[in-house]
């Protein structure tokens, strides 16, 4: 068992804010948590929601809660959590291949501009303009076109544009 205190550093001094009881079982840290007034608790990785993917559902079996620690109960919650790490990290390496993907064919075309750290992204070209957006959590990728403000609005514009005679 470990314990791990939160500290605050003003007027020279440390100062304790919390503590946190982590349990350490096979070389794997975890994390246990129950309810007010439960007898029974369960576990979570402290450090495995950093990535904030909003649209990953572990897909196993949770165990069940533990009362009485043994080292089955135990193993089974690090086999778990070792798993969900598994796929928490391969539903990551996708959506970073599916937005990789999508950069790939922006950055290519010509007068694409980028930025954002590439989430964003637009383009304006015969009075439309084409804009991206890229969700780096959940890898979805908003585009838009429009007709840009520069072109006017009005039904010769419209003929124009309809004709494909707007440069």
């Amino acid at each position: 068992m470990a314990e791990l205190y939160n500290v605050s550093f003003y007027d020279g001094k440390y100062y304790p804010e919390h503590a946190t009881v982590h349990v350490i079982y096979d070389g794997y840290i975890m994390r246990p948590y129950c309810r007010y007034n439960e007898k029974s608790f369960e576990f979570f990785n402290p450090y495995e929601r950093a990535d904030n993917l909003t649209d990953y559902q572990n897909k196993n079996e949770r165990p069940n809660k533990i009362g009485k620690a043994t080292a089955k109960k135990l193993q089974s919650w690090v086999d778990y959590l070792k798993n969900e790490r598994d796929e928490r990290s391969g539903h990551k390496k996708s959506i970073d291949e599916k937005i990789e993907n999508f950069l790939g064919t922006v950055r290519n075309v010509q007068g694409m501009e980028i930025w954002d750290n590439e989430t964003r992204g637009r383009m304006t070209k015969g009075g439309l303009e084409y804009t991206f957006n890229i969700d780096k959590k959940s890898g979805y990728v908003s585009q838009n076109i429009e007709v840009h403000y520069s072109v006017g609005r009005d039904i010769e514009t419209f003929l124009k544009m309809a004709d494909n005679g707007l440069k």
